[in-house]
């Protein structure tokens, strides 16, 4: 896991540079956005912050998570994949899983979250009161 500002993108060499192009530069919309087709893509997701216990803890093999906050602000919980429960089976990159959250994170406006295959999370978590978020999370193809 990488928690971090926008600003300091560059310090993380094995991070694409082209996101710290599309992040300051793209224009916010919802849905898939194409960066260098299925191998990067953006989905801006527009929101109202939720309860815990109404979130899902999600994992991904194929992918990393990059989230980028660019309004509002989210509580993220991550936990190791081996400390949690699937249950269902991994299907199109995704997965569900139950348990218990190791680590939680607080996203505000201009902060971006890199979360790895190994890094079960669940996103969308009110902090003091309900928050509209508009974010994008990029995912990014791994080898």
């Amino acid at each position: 896991m990488i928690f971090d500002r926008i600003r300091n993108f560059l310090l993380y060499p094995n991070l694409p540079k082209q996101l710290l192009d599309f992040v300051e530069h793209a224009e916010f919309k919802e849905g898939k956005i194409e960066i260098e087709g299925d191998i990067i893509f953006a989905i801006g997701l527009n929101y109202e912050t939720k309860n815990e216990s109404e979130g899902l803890w999600e994992a991904h093999r194929r992918y990393l998570d990059i989230h980028y906050i660019i309004q509002g602000e989210e509580l993220v919980h991550v936990s190791h994949i081996d400390r949690m429960k699937p249950i269902n089976e991994y299907q199109d990159d995704f997965q569900l899983f139950e348990g218990k959250p190791t680590h939680e994170v607080l996203l505000t406006a201009g902060d971006f979250l890199v979360l790895y295959p190994h890094e079960v999370h669940k996103t969308s978590i009110i902090n003091k009161g309900v928050s509209n978020v508009k974010k994008f999370v990029i995912k990014v193809l791994l080898p």
